[in-house]
């Protein structure tokens, strides 16, 4: 199963196109950044980066990461939302019915 933190890590290398920012940016060794990412990639059966001694190259498949994180983020504010007008509605009713009162 990909766990939120090799997501994470994911991500801070697409951003940092580095191996070793991204693990000081995760707060973890390069190591553990690296193996959570290359077992992330096995699971998934995909490359999700190029990568050798000098260089770290974004494939396409991390684009696809980039744009599910932001599609959930989203779609977390709009039940964030969803839930603050079902409370605004619900307090509101109630407000209106004691004030009838």
């Amino acid at each position: 199963m990909i766990t939120i933190k090799q997501i994470n890590y994911a991500l801070a290398v697409a951003e940092t196109l580095h191996f070793k920012k991204a693990a000081e940016k995760c707060f973890v060794s390069p190591s553990t950044l690296s193996n959570a990412i290359t077992e992330m990639e096995a699971q998934l059966a995909i490359q999700i980066f190029e990568r050798n001694n000098k260089n770290v190259i974004r494939t396409n498949s991390v684009i696809n990461i980039v744009l599910t994180k932001m599609l959930f983020g989203k779609l977390s504010k709009l039940t964030n939302l969803q839930k603050k007008c079902y409370l605004g509605f619900h307090w509101s009713i109630i407000l209106n019915h004691n004030y009838e009162m």
